[in-house]
């Protein structure tokens, strides 16, 4: 941050200084702001110059001259707001190819299995009810089962008699055979059933008879 108001300060003084400073001066003011964001790959700085410049430069305007800048300004942050909007507040799980995303986000159905792992606990043993996680793909689940001290990660399928189990879909034969009729699914309410942790990963939520 310190960097960026030192950029844009400079930015100001340097439109100032302008009539004043030599040619020279731009000669070696552009090449070393390059080489800075080569360097240390703080591209900020010289954006934070010229935005300063630029600022300045609006700023000198008189009233008429500055009907252009400020529709671009106004129509720049009507689209960066509702961009903001839509991936923070909408479509921050959405992986469908218009939103190419490098990390991919934690899908909505998290929420609603760790709601149903919850409510299940409370009928067994409170916070300290056993948890057999199967599925090799579980991250972020530490996470959000990080208040209860007895689940396992195994990551592949073995015998359990904890109350709740927790299988990959790909998985859902193999379990339901080493599980026998002693555990019940609980259905997400999709088709399959099953509760999406991101995309490419679902989950299956299986509970002992007696909960």
């Amino acid at each position: 941050m310190t960097l960026v108001i030192l950029g844009f300060v400079s930015g100001v003084v340097l439109l100032q200084l302008q009539p004043q400073l030599p040619d020279s001066a731009w000669l070696w003011l552009v090449p070393c702001c390059v080489a800075l964001a080569a360097w240390r790959r703080v591209l900020v700085v010289p954006l934070a110059i010229a935005a300063g410049y630029a600022i300045q430069t609006i700023y000198e305007f008189d009233r008429g001259q500055l009907r252009l800048p400020a529709v671009f300004l106004l129509a720049a942050v009507c689209v960066n707001s509702y961009q903001m909007v839509d991936l923070n507040f909408v479509n921050y799980d959405n992986d469908d190819t218009y939103y190419v995303y490098v990390y991919a986000h934690t899908k909505r159905d998290t929420n609603q299995l760790v709601d149903e792992i919850n409510k299940y606990a409370r009928r067994a043993s409170q916070g300290n009810t056993g948890i057999t996680i199967m599925s090799p793909d579980y991250w972020p689940l530490p996470w959000y089962l990080r208040n209860y001290s007895r689940v396992g990660y195994y990551g592949r399928l073995t015998q359990t008699v904890e109350p709740i189990v927790i299988a990959n879909e790909t998985q859902r034969a193999e379990v339901e055979g080493t599980l026998g009729g002693s555990y019940r699914l609980v259905p997400s309410g999709s088709g399959t059933g099953a509760f999406a942790l991101r995309p490419g990963v679902d989950l299956l939520l299986y509970v002992r008879g007696d909960l």
